[in-house]
C-alpha cells in the first residue's frame, strides 16, 4: 500500500511539473534610429511601427544581428518597400519611410 502511494505521488508530481512548465517567451527585437528612438516588438517576434518621415533616417542599430527589417513608404507597413535588410545599417543617403516592420528569427 505504501509503495502504491509513493508511485501515485511521483506520477502526480510529474504530471504537475509538465503542466506547470511554461514555454519561453517569444523573442523580442528592437531597432534604434540614429541612436535616439527605440522601437521594440512586444508580445511576439514581429511588429510594425510608425515613423516620422519628416525626420530622415541615416542609421539603424539592431539589438540582435539577425533581426530583419523592412521600411515602407506608407503607414501600417504598407505601400512601396523603401529598403529591407538584416542587422545594422548606415544609409549613404538618408531615407524617409513612414513605417518599419521588424522580425526576430
Amino acid at each position: 500500500m505504501k509503495a502504491q502511494f509513493v508511485i501515485l505521488f511521483v506520477v502526480m508530481c510529474l504530471a504537475l511539473a509538465f503542466e506547470c512548465y511554461a514555454a519561453p517567451p517569444p523573442p523580442v527585437c528592437n531597432i534604434v534610429l540614429q541612436g535616439q528612438f527605440t522601437h521594440q516588438t512586444g508580445d511576439g517576434n514581429s511588429g510594425c511601427f510608425g515613423l516620422d518621415s519628416s525626420d530622415p533616417i541615416s542609421s539603424i542599430t539592431l539589438g540582435k544581428a539577425t533581426t530583419k527589417w523592412t521600411f515602407f513608404s506608407d503607414f501600417g507597413c504598407k505601400g512601396t518597400v523603401v529598403d529591407t535588410g538584416v542587422g545594422d545599417k548606415k544609409f549613404a543617403t538618408p531615407i524617409a519611410p513612414n513605417s518599419v516592420l521588424l522580425a526576430c528569427p
